[in-house]
């Protein structure tokens, strides 16, 4: 007796164990549904007139158990879709199925607890616009002080469990307005390109969107870009290849002995110890400045006046005018080229053009046209090439003290440093500063360039 009840209850228990080691039933694939809120569920009827009533059961919890939310009784009269008005409480993922109970007594199968019926619908409440955690954007330090355009670097990370699309936007008027730029994934990088000098500064925000349609623009970023440089700052530059301003001042005079004194009141340099007229550092007065070469012209008959109300050139369009005023040019026709030189001033290409121009004018011997449009460009044109083409001119002009005063604004890194302390030497010879011109050609007189040369035959003049 005892052996039997053992053996009774080892197979219960075996029976049990079987039982509780069984696995649920997988659950079914069904495509969600993303959703920001409430609801309007009907139920799938062939014939309403058949439904005596439709009830509406809810999961919560991936369908361990259902919660009867709603019956609604049908009109055997006048027969209304049965609606159920879903209002979540939270966000998440809800199972929601539909069952019928027909007038002749038959039902659909209510959802049993753990299991989830094959019918069923998904619903992914979300009611929360994605969030941008991450938005980074910083101007690139520039390679090239002349670069027309800026480099802006952005990186973002955006965050939702149900992520759709977002765009990055920006704005350059100061928020006033924002334009989409490009779309984006919720996690990324990009570089925007802006244009230096026309825009001070960016704002830059991203519009995410999630499947459930929530969207929200995140917090702005303001990034200052780099401004092409002031040419009228680069007066405060020290530059070490110009003459210091301590050096470029005149030495005070000697006074006049009485035997110069004569001579200084005819206009005839005194002697030097040698007994040659004019030729010793500090011995010229200020009363007979020296002309460097015959005055040219101080007016041109040519129209230098850029053309008015004219649309920015880009690219291609810019690349024609410029290959056109060059054609023009080598055939001699230099009205006809300046023309097209002068609208390239509102171009990609202002800087080439107006470098080109004024060689060619200057190689024209119109030395007035090339003060006359240098001295009427814009700041951001103005660069150290002018400078030195537009300083030659005015030397050429007679208009020394002029002269001084452009290229003296020439920096010190580049490239035109060295001729324009060479034509600042000559501006000081013209002007009577015979000390001042002295020290410079003889500090450049040191090189082995032409400028060297040059100045080496001016020395001591």
């Amino acid at each position: 007796m005892t052996s039997r009840t053992v053996m009774t209850a080892t197979l219960l228990s075996l029976a049990v164990a079987g039982w509780s080691m069984e696995t649920l039933p997988p659950a079914p694939v069904i495509k969600p549904t993303i959703v920001p809120g409430a609801q309007s569920i009907a139920i799938d009827a062939v014939d309403l007139k058949q439904v005596a009533k439709a009830r509406f059961f809810v999961s919560q919890d991936q369908g361990k158990s259902w919660t009867l939310a709603e019956e609604i009784v049908v009109d055997p009269v006048n027969p209304q879709m049965p609606k159920f008005a879903f209002k979540p409480q939270n966000d998440g993922a809800y199972y929601i199925v539909t069952s019928t109970v027909q007038r002749n007594g038959s039902a659909e199968p209510e959802p049993k607890a753990n299991s989830i019926p094959a019918k069923a619908m998904l619903l992914i409440v979300d009611t929360s616009a994605p969030v941008v955690s991450v938005l980074e954007a910083l101007a690139e330090p520039l390679i090239d002080a002349t670069a027309t355009s800026a480099i802006v670097a952005v990186n973002w990370v955006i965050n939702d469990p149900n992520f759709l699309t977002a765009t990055l936007e920006i704005s350059t008027d100061r928020g006033a307005s924002f334009v989409s730029t490009q779309a984006i994934p919720a996690t990324g990088n990009t570089k925007l390109t802006a244009a230096r000098g026309k825009v001070g500064e960016l704002l830059i925000r991203i519009l995410a969107k999630d499947a459930a349609g929530n969207q929200a623009p995140s917090l702005v970023k303001t990034v200052i870009l780099p401004q092409p440089p002031d040419p009228e700052k680069a007066l405060a530059v020290a530059v070490s290849s110009l003459p210091t301003l301590a050096e470029v001042q005149p030495l005070p005079e000697a006074p006049a002995k009485p035997a110069e004194a004569t001579t200084a009141s005819t206009g005839t340099a005194p002697a030097n110890a040698t007994g040659t007229p004019g030729t010793g550092v500090g011995q010229q007065t200020a009363t007979t400045p020296l002309a460097t070469a015959p005055v040219a012209p101080a007016t041109t008959a040519r129209a230098v006046t850029p053309p008015a109300n004219t649309t920015y050139l880009t690219a291609a369009a810019a690349a024609a005018v410029l290959d056109e005023a060059r054609s023009l040019r080598e055939a001699g026709d230099v009205d006809g080229a300046l023309s097209r030189y002068l609208r390239l001033h509102d171009s990609e290409v202002a800087q080439t053009a107006v470098s080109e121009e004024l060689i060619m004018l200057g190689a024209a011997d119109d030395y007035a046209a090339v003060a006359e449009i240098a001295q009427n460009l814009p700041l951001q044109l103005r660069d150290d090439d002018v400078r030195l083409l537009h300083g030659n001119a005015l030397l050429k002009l007679g208009r020394a003290a002029d002269a001084e005063a452009v290229l003296l604004r020439v920096r010190s890194s580049s490239a035109e440093a060295r001729p324009a302390t060479l034509a600042l030497g000559k501006a000081y010879l013209a002007l009577g500063k015979t000390a001042a011109s002295t020290r410079i050609f003889e500090k450049l007189a040191k090189g082995n360039d032409a400028v060297a040369q040059e100045a080496q035959q001016l020395r001591g003049k």
